[in-house]
């Protein structure tokens, strides 16, 4: 029964349906709790809803959340009970019960992973739409470097992100400035944040040695990525672009940002 509800069109059914209700339910939570931080008659009604038998004294922000609370539960349940009958069990119709129990846990966590993907996704979706609403390339626009005429009207909600995270860009002998670093499948983007407002910039190098301003889009196709070895929470950027060669020193919060 359990292989029978993982498995198969049933639990490819299950895995799609879940994935639509959850990917996009931590961006929902987020949304329901600022709504009802500046309106009081939308948080007088869910107030009222929340007193309801059938909401078992829960507040809605804790509803919402127990269809994916429950996909994360279900492996651990089967863990269990694998253990149990390992445990109990020697007959030859044990072992056969083992196996689809195993087999359960394995679809079960696949169905779990894939809902996750799914909301990081979402989650990654909505933030660069975010970030693509509070972008200024007037800047970069006004730049005659020939990565301005590829990516002039840049829509960053036509890639893909990563992963995004504040480092420190070091520049030589100019102050250090605080960046935005989106990793995206197809490029590096390196973005300074005024206010709400993420700028899109050329920046100056600092270096003799390198005078040309940095440009903030590196292509993968030209990247190189060097360990600091003086420095666990640094990295250098290398961009290889036939534009010349320019070197990034980025600095992170940790070396786990960093990573």
């Amino acid at each position: 029964m359990l292989v029978n509800l993982f498995g198969g069109s049933v639990g490819e059914s299950l895995q799609k349906a879940a994935a639509v209700f959850c990917e996009r339910q931590q961006l929902a939570l987020e949304f329901i709790k600022e709504r009802r931080k500046r309106d009081s008659k939308f948080d007088a009604v869910l107030v009222e809803c929340e007193k309801r038998r059938q909401c078992r004294r829960l507040p809605f922000q804790g509803i919402v959340p127990t269809e994916m609370q429950r996909l994360s539960k279900y492996p651990l349940l089967l863990e269990r009970l694998i253990s149990s009958v390992e445990a109990n069990t020697t007959s030859s119709h044990a072992q056969e019960e083992l196996a689809k129990l195993r087999r359960a846990h394995h679809l079960s966590k696949e169905i779990l992973n894939y809902v996750n993907e799914a909301a990081k996704v979402a989650f990654n979706k909505a933030r660069l739409e975010e970030i693509q609403r509070h972008l200024d390339t007037t800047n970069f626009e006004r730049s005659d470097h020939p990565i301005t005429q590829e990516f002039r009207t840049l829509d960053l909600t036509r890639y893909k992100l990563i992963r995004e995270g504040n480092m420190q860009l070091r520049r030589g002998n100019k102050g250090i400035v605080p960046v935005h670093v989106l990793l995206l499948e197809e490029a590096v983007i390196i973005l300074h944040k005024e206010g709400d407002r993420f700028l899109l910039k050329f920046f100056q190098s600092g270096s003799s040695t390198q005078p040309a301003p940095l440009s903030p889009i590196i292509k993968m196709s030209t990247l190189l990525v060097r360990n600091n070895a003086a420095c666990k929470k640094a990295l250098f950027l290398v961009n290889t672009s036939t534009n010349g060669t320019q070197m990034y020193d980025l600095l992170a919060e940790d070396d786990i940002n960093r990573d």
